[in-house]
């Protein structure tokens, strides 16, 4: 059971389990912000709180299982944004940064929990104003 706060607004989790100990690398979006920088930096350390390994910082592709921000303009709200993931690692999408922040912040949470796996999950969320 994943819990979150404040609560997203769509969350569905999925029976498949992945292991937060094959995460290898932080994909950042070019051009990335010192705010996007910082928040990255949160979820390297909670990542090697968890799994005892630094992860790498990189930009263009990734080389093996990654946690990958992407600026997304389908998302739609300067807040918003969607968390995804499948075989290949998860997935941050939103339209701006500051997406992108509260985004990793619902990913920090779910690290934080302290299980060493991590569900399918398709979450989105967005603030009510």
């Amino acid at each position: 059971m994943v819990f979150l706060i404040p609560t997203p607004k769509q969350a569905t989790f999925g029976t498949r389990a992945f292991s937060w100990n094959a995460i290898d690398e932080i994909l950042l979006p070019s051009n990335y912000g010192r705010p996007l920088l910082l928040a990255a930096l949160t979820l390297a350390d909670d990542f090697q709180s968890l799994t005892g390994k630094r992860i790498r910082f990189v930009g263009g592709e990734a080389i093996g299982l990654a946690t990958r921000l992407e600026l997304c303009a389908k998302i739609k709200g300067t807040e918003a944004y969607r968390l995804q993931s499948d075989a290949n690692g998860i997935l941050v999408q939103a339209a701006t940064e500051r997406g992108l922040f509260y985004g990793v912040q619902t990913l920090r949470q779910m690290l934080r929990q302290g299980d060493t796996q991590y569900p399918e999950f398709n979450i989105q969320d967005s603030p009510d104003y």
